[in-house]
C-alpha cells in the first residue's frame, strides 16, 4: 500500500578543531589548511542537506581534551559525532561525502512499510 518515511529530529554533529587561537596564533585567524577543511565541510553539508547536520568549529587549544580523548592529536581534526574522521590534513571531499551519507542512513531508517 503506502509507505511512511520516518525522519528523526536528531542531527549529526560534525566538529572541526582548528589551531586558530593557540601557539602563536593569538589573532584568531585560521590557517590555510583549517580554512580549506572548513570549506570542504561546508560544501559537503550543503550537498547532503544542512538540516541533517550541526557543524561546529572549535579551537583545539581550548578543547584539546575532547579531541584527544577520541584520538584527535593533529589539527585540523574533523570529528563526526564522537569519532575522528580525519586529522592533520584536509579531508578528501568524496570520502567525507560517502561517510556522512552513510551516517544519514544510520541516523534514520529510509522507509518503513505500512500495512
Amino acid at each position: 500500500m503506502g509507505e511512511i518515511i520516518y525522519l528523526s529530529r536528531e542531527r549529526i554533529h560534525v566538529t572541526l578543531y582548528t589551531h586558530a587561537r593557540g601557539w602563536g596564533r593569538q589573532d584568531g585567524r585560521m590557517s590555510d589548511e583549517d580554512a580549506a577543511t572548513l570549506s570542504v565541510l561546508k560544501a559537503v553539508v550543503t550537498e547532503l542537506g544542512p538540516w541533517y547536520f550541526e557543524l561546529k568549529t572549535r579551537s583545539w587549544m581550548t578543547h584539546f581534551y575532547e579531541a584527544i580523548l577520541h584520538g584527535g592529536w593533529w589539527s585540523p581534526v574533523v570529528m563526526v559525532d564522537r569519532a575522528v574522521f580525519s586529522q592533520g590534513s584536509v579531508p578528501n571531499h568524496t570520502a567525507l561525502r560517502a561517510h556522512l551519507n552513510a551516517q544519514i542512513h544510520i541516523l534514520r531508517p529510509r522507509l518503513a512499510k505500512s500495512s
